[in-house]
């Protein structure tokens, strides 16, 4: 018996000696991120201000995934400087900056956009040098501000693989006209292997399923604007109108019923922006309808199906 407690307590004395001599961080993971590497990382790609002397760190997971969260504030509440970490390959996903100086400082920007954008496309190359390179700026209708109230201009970008755009799979960069400075960024990137890029369906193809599942419909549009000058004549259009939202699988040749919550990305703003939010089309209701004459020179269904297959091609 005297052995068995000897060996218990032998055993309790080697346990307790490896925990105080190892810490939990140093015997993590060799391809681990420590809070020590992730400052070094985050003070690598950005300035953060000597006065934000308080310091706090913390961690999230999110599946098989670890996020290292840093925080750095003004001991009297003057700034702060967040940042969150990849706590696997160590890239920043996100930033925000606040500094009190800032909204007492004037706002007229003092940078253009053409600068604002390179100082985002630096950022990403610090933040993410190894998707940087799939990052395209998203070509909006959005403007540098001129106001005296919010000088920030947001700029985004789209993933692209293969010149072929990943929806949803985007970055954000909000830039202080006035100052130069980044005061926030936040990545969101999809860690899945995509399928090949080579389609099985060609666009001839994917025209013909749109035609034959009668994806357009007839419609009246009526273009309602707040200002007389620029009210225009309704129209009579074919519009999308299928549970597929016009997508057609590459490979099958089938419309994609996406489920609920399956978010899309209107890459169209990838193009040029999707207009003004005051000028707004609405579809008529019956009582409208019968108050609008009969338009002239109507576009077949046909003759659309045949319009949507050549811009595909």
């Amino acid at each position: 018996m005297f052995a068995t407690r000897y060996k218990l307590l032998s055993s309790l004395i080697i346990f307790m000696f490896l925990f105080t001599v190892f810490p939990a961080q140093a015997i993590a993971a060799p391809d681990g991120i420590t809070v020590e590497k992730a400052i070094t990382i985050v003070k690598t790609a950005f300035e953060v201000p000597d006065a934000y002397s308080k310091f706090t760190s913390g961690t999230r997971s999110e599946g098989d995934k670890k996020f290292i969260y840093l925080n750095w504030e003004s001991p009297e509440n003057n700034g702060r400087f967040e940042a969150q970490v990849d706590g696997k390959n160590g890239e920043i996903v996100s930033m925000y900056r606040w500094d009190k100086a800032d909204e007492q400082a004037s706002k007229l920007p003092v940078i253009s956009r053409d600068r604002a954008v390179k100082i985002a496309q630096e950022l990403l190359k610090k933040a993410v040098p190894g998707k940087a390179g799939y990052l395209r700026l998203i070509q909006d209708s959005q403007v540098v501000p001129i106001s005296g109230y919010g000088s920030t201009l947001n700029l985004r970008f789209l993933r692209y693989q293969d010149n072929i755009p990943v929806e949803n799979d985007t970055a954000s960069v909000d830039i202080n006209m006035a100052t130069g400075q980044v005061s926030s960024y936040y990545l969101n990137w999809s860690d899945i292997d995509l399928p090949a890029s080579k389609a099985k369906i060609t666009a001839e193809k994917a025209g013909q399923v749109f035609s034959s599942e009668k994806m357009l419909e007839l419609q009246y549009l009526l273009r309602r604007t707040y200002s007389p000058e620029k009210t225009q004549p309704p129209k009579l259009v074919y519009t999308l109108n299928h549970r597929s939202n016009g997508m057609i699988d590459a490979n099958n040749g089938q419309p994609v019923i996406l489920d609920y919550g399956y978010g899309i990305f209107a890459s169209k703003e990838a193009v040029g922006g999707m207009g003004a939010a005051n000028d707004q089309a609405a579809a008529l209701t019956p009582e409208e309808i019968e108050e609008i004459s009969k338009l002239e020179n109507m576009m077949s269904q046909s003759e659309a199906d045949l319009t949507v297959r050549k811009l595909a091609e």
